[in-house]
């Protein structure tokens, strides 16, 4: 039994749902409601809101069983591999963001954290190539366009500042 409070969430809830709107609010601790039950959208965005809130281990959960329920999905493979980073899992993120890259090979904020990550782990070469491939595969784009400058001169002034002292 519920209130008349709750009941009218609860069909606000679903109606924005059913709209697409809003497929969940931004709450963890109540039950969803969804009129399909679990899914692939849902477990996925679960997972993201998860992760939004710092909560990794149950973010890695629920969208591992996202990509496993839908692994051509693009968008669920890059989540999860912002949290595998997030979590400091770089080679398993990298994995996850080259095959989310792959099913769908538009610029995406996926393609920025791979090059990223691959910057971070001194892998500067791979990283500008996968840069140079995400402005190739939308030149149209200027937020890639600025996004692949920025992150070039990130990898080289890292570079200079790491250089071995002259003697």
């Amino acid at each position: 039994i519920a209130s008349k409070e709750a009941c009218d969430e609860l069909k606000r809830m679903m109606r924005a749902q059913q709209a697409g709107t809003r497929k969940i609010p931004h709450w963890l601790s109540v039950p969803v409601a969804h009129k399909t039950g679990e899914n692939n959208g849902v477990t996925n965005d679960i997972g993201m809101i998860y992760a939004k809130s710092g909560k990794m281990e149950p973010a890695l959960d629920y969208l591992r069983r996202a990509v496993a329920s839908a692994p051509e999905a693009s968008p669920y493979r890059l989540a999860l591999g912002d949290v595998l980073a997030r979590m400091g899992r770089l080679a398993d993120a990298m994995t996850e963001l080259r095959q989310g890259i792959a099913l769908d090979p538009r610029p995406s904020p996926g393609w920025l954290l791979l090059a990223q990550l691959l910057g971070h782990v001194g892998q500067r070469d791979e990283a500008v190539a996968e840069l140079e491939r995400m402005v190739s595969a939308g030149p149209h784009n200027a937020e890639s366009l600025k996004a692949a400058s920025k992150y070039e001169n990130y990898f080289e002034y890292r570079e200079d500042v790491h250089k071995a002292p002259s003697h």
